[in-house]
């Protein structure tokens, strides 16, 4: 009788555990993790939208083999994590809401430190979100988020015609392989569809 309760207390902890890990990746613990960080500063809550998720399992699929940290460079506001073990999408949340410290609301700039995937958690115009977790082939976990509307821009500038690339953030490498191209390139902020702020 005293093994059949252990073994019914194993069965019952590891049951709690699967929910628990469960919860922490579904769509409403996503949307709940953004939201609280939002509200923290005043802005509106967002919500979840299927047309974004469905981007971001598909792009997070094309990840599955090796948990690559690349950007989709698609059409959306973006964030992506990459960790191992039982990491969820509320830790990944986490991991980009802990670059607050390094936002300065003053000048609307990054200091001593990455900002950009926290300012795109906050963007007041990003009001839908859609995200999605994957676990790849190499044990790793690999986590995206969608945002609609974008917080992020690039402009271009080349012989004096500015270039417009509506998407969210790019990865260094694809920003300096346009700055070839183009000449000059500027990562802008734009705040009610109006431009707000440029880095060069």
């Amino acid at each position: 009788m005293g093994f059949s309760k252990f073994l019914l207390a194993i069965c019952f902890l590891g049951l709690t555990l699967i929910h628990v890990s469960l919860a922490q990746n579904s769509h409403f613990s996503f949307v709940h993790a953004h939201n609280v960080a939002r509200a923290k500063v005043g802005i509106r809550a967002m919500g979840w939208n299927n047309t974004l998720a469905a981007y971001a399992l598909n792009y997070a699929n094309t990840k599955k083999q090796n948990c690559e940290l690349e950007h989709s460079n698609g059409p959306y506001g973006e964030n992506i994590a990459e960790g191992s073990g039982n990491f969820s999408g509320v830790e990944a949340v986490k991991l980009w809401v802990d670059e607050k410290p390094n936002y300065d609301h003053n000048s609307n700039k990054c200091m001593g430190g990455e900002c950009l995937h926290y300012t795109q958690v906050v963007w007041s115009d990003s009001v839908r979100v859609g995200c999605a977790r994957v676990e790849c082939d190499n044990g790793g976990i690999f986590i995206i988020c969608s945002y609609d509307p974008p917080g992020w821009a690039l402009l271009a500038i080349y012989d004096n015609v500015l270039l417009f690339f509506p998407v969210s953030m790019r990865t260094l490498p694809l920003v300096q392989s346009v700055a070839v191209q183009y000449g000059k390139i500027l990562l802008c902020h734009f705040y009610a569809h109006e431009l707000w702020h440029c880095y060069e």
